[in-house]
């Protein structure tokens, strides 16, 4: 790790909160492929998997904006800690569904609650960096680059986490690792 990280990571509390946030994010790289997987395992239908991810898809470009202002209003973490339960549970049931063979139907509902209550987490941590480094805008710039090297190694790293779970270990297995990301 080169200097300037190096120095970015030894500010007070930004270790955990920048593990948390790379944990976190894993699983929005890992949920569309998480659920096409899983759907199309169990209905045999790309079209289906492919409906339920742009369902939750909506749904999260719906929660999102709406999740961040809340953060912005009453803080981080009495925010997302129900969200994270929310979240998990509702994969938990889009799972549950999915394998138990319920009408199709059902996964649209379970799909855009955990839509809903997805967070995203990379713009929470970059406004942590914003607040913790407001008086340093090099160091703050630093941290956005850092940001986003984290980004790209998860949207690289994530799809072939949950492809090798999804098709290796069990068809739910890849979404199931996404929610415990989460």
């Amino acid at each position: 790790m080169s200097g300037p990280y190096r120095e970015l990571l030894s500010v007070p509390g930004a270790r955990p909160f920048v593990a948390a946030g790379f944990v976190g994010r894993m699983s929005m790289s890992m949920v569309g492929i998480g659920i096409v997987l899983l759907v199309s395992a169990v209905t045999g239908s790309y079209g289906i998997a492919g409906s339920v991810t742009a369902t939750l898809s909506i749904a999260y470009a719906v929660g999102a904006p709406l999740s961040a202002r809340y953060a912005d209003r009453y803080g981080q973490r009495r925010v997302l800690v129900p969200l994270v339960l929310a979240n998990t549970a509702s994969f938990a049931v889009l799972i549950v569904f999915a394998l138990a063979g319920l009408p199709v139907w059902t996964l649209f509902p379970a799909a855009a609650a955990a839509g809903l209550t997805q967070v995203s987490l990379g713009a929470w941590v970059r406004a942590r960096w914003s607040h913790v480094l407001r008086d340093s805008p090099t160091r703050l710039h630093t941290a956005f680059s850092f940001e986003s090297v984290v980004d790209e190694g998860i949207f690289v790293t994530g799809p072939l986490v949950v492809t090798a779970l999804a098709t290796g270990v069990h068809p739910a297995a890849g979404l199931g690792a996404a929610a415990a990301c989460t």
